[in-house]
């Protein structure tokens, strides 16, 4: 199977770096394996894109799930290695075509992104794949070098208690860092403290108690009664309690994908008003599990939407609008809507092209590159009443509503769905926050508390051969 990247075909302008973000940057050209890591909102996604706009190297960027993966514009872990469903022992033995194999021979640098949500076995397999490719079996990951993204304290890797219970014997447990590839790949951590999804100090704090329960991974303070307990009880202050009320222009974040779907679906046919479609067109190979938009869009005059692709302004200065921007269809045309933005901007939302690639190696110019291989138009939006916590990850969202479950969420969500909003009064919740809905991973704890302080940009830090 060949591996694909599904995204738009056109990208938004490159943004300005602030100093910890170039230095970021700059490591990662110095040709060294990064850990990039940092709480959501602290420009993760920024600065992959800046690196790729920056260096000269053959660069793929892949990712666990076909969400993540779109958000990048990159492929899944699976197409690009040729991965199946299954647990990889550790004596795994990569069976690959030519086609990939040569693509992977080629390569320079490997992005992973959303690396917390990559099991420990899959982790495994992508270093014995680039070995096999690269026949550099001594090397870690045939000696590409390597950047993994993301936040250990966020969302987790999936997997059934009987696979666990399989990871846990071969690699010491699911995480990505459990597995022998994580130590031999000696990353460089780069942590990242300065948010810009957020701007109030006090909103940004609570957060922060949130996602580390109360404990500091760098400094190993555990101050949890003071700390975590109280920014708990300050968020069920400062947030409103709506019960099963949704304050207007909230959407719904939910656990469950199954849930977000059916709110989508009773909320929107309340409207009372006729159904329009609009189809995708498609042209050779497309995935719609790896794009962000949907084969069919079915919508109302009222319907709530929220957008899945920034378009730029004409004179590139600016965006129409923004992945994550919500708002209600004010008119419907054959192959557009307008949409007034909860900002209070109308935006007309035409058909966007995207196009599915996959990364092949050219003999003859001895180059990586991407082919196209399917095109799909359709309009970048989606209903927006609801939305799964995992479909909202890397979205800025104006005005949010936990639908907070029973039982509490897994390790890592409750913070996920809290800080995807810009501001403590666009935050509303079903019922206050438990103190068990914060789920602390000890696991994860002490693996934060074992890295070292992140070495400069510029320092010698053994980078590959150019």
């Amino acid at each position: 199977m060949n591996s694909q990247a599904a995204h738009p075909a056109h990208q938004p302008p490159q943004p300005q770096l602030n100093a910890e973000q170039q230095a970021a940057v700059d490591l990662m050209l110095s040709g060294a394996n990064v850990f990039l890591t940092g709480g959501g909102g602290t420009g993760k996604s920024t600065i992959i894109h800046s690196f790729r706009h920056a260096t000269t190297r053959k660069v793929v960027i892949v990712a666990p799930t076909g969400a993540a993966a779109s958000q990048i514009g990159g492929t899944t872990i699976h197409r690009t290695f040729q991965l199946i469903s299954r647990i990889f022992l550790p004596n795994y033995e990569p069976h690959l075509s030519q086609e990939t194999l040569d693509m992977l021979n080629e390569i320079d640098t490997l992005i992973i992104d959303e690396v917390s949500m990559v099991r420990a076995d899959i982790f495994h397999a992508i270093d014995l794949t680039l070995r096999h490719a690269t026949e550099n079996h001594d090397l870690p990951f045939g000696g590409k070098q390597i950047i993994v993204v993301g936040d250990m304290l966020q969302l987790p890797p999936v997997a059934r208690d009987e696979d666990a219970e399989i990871l846990q014997d071969c690699y010491g447990g699911v995480f990505c860092f459990n597995s022998p590839a994580w130590n031999n790949g000696r990353f460089h951590p780069v942590i990242l403290k300065q948010v810009h999804r957020q701007a109030d100090p006090v909103f940004i704090g609570l957060l922060n108690a949130i996602r580390t329960g109360g404990w500091d991974p760098m400094l190993g303070i555990d101050n949890w009664q003071a700390d975590w307990v109280d920014s708990v009880n300050k968020l069920n202050r400062l947030i409103k309690i709506t019960g099963m009320g949704v304050p207007e222009e909230s959407i719904v974040l939910c656990a469950r994908n199954i849930t977000a779907k059916a709110i989508n679906l009773q909320w929107d046919r309340q409207l009372n008003q006729p159904i329009q479609v609009y189809q995708a067109t498609t042209s050779g190979a497309v995935d719609f599990s790896e794009l962000q938009v949907e084969p069919i869009l079915s919508v109302r005059l009222g319907s709530r939407v929220i957008m899945l692709a920034n378009k730029t302004t004409e004179d590139q200065g600016g965006f129409d609008y923004t992945n994550g921007d919500q708002g209600a269809i004010i008119l419907l045309e054959e192959n557009a809507i307008v949409v007034r933005l909860d900002k209070g901007r109308e935006v007309r939302v035409a058909r966007q092209l995207w196009e599915c690639k996959k990364t092949i190696y050219d003999r003859e110019r001895q180059t990586i590159r991407d082919e196209v291989v399917g095109r799909c138009w359709q309009i970048p939006a989606k209903l927006g009443y609801a939305l799964s916590t995992h479909k909202s990850q890397g979205m800025s969202l104006d005005r949010v509503h936990l639908h907070l479950d029973k039982p509490a969420f897994a390790a890592g969500m409750l913070y996920v769905a809290l800080s995807r909003c810009r501001s403590l009064q666009g935050l509303s919740m079903s019922r206050p926050i438990f103190y068990e809905d914060v789920i602390r991973n000890p696991e994860v704890d002490e693996f934060y508390s074992s890295l070292r302080d992140p070495p400069r940009a510029g320092t010698p830090i053994d980078p590959l051969d150019e």
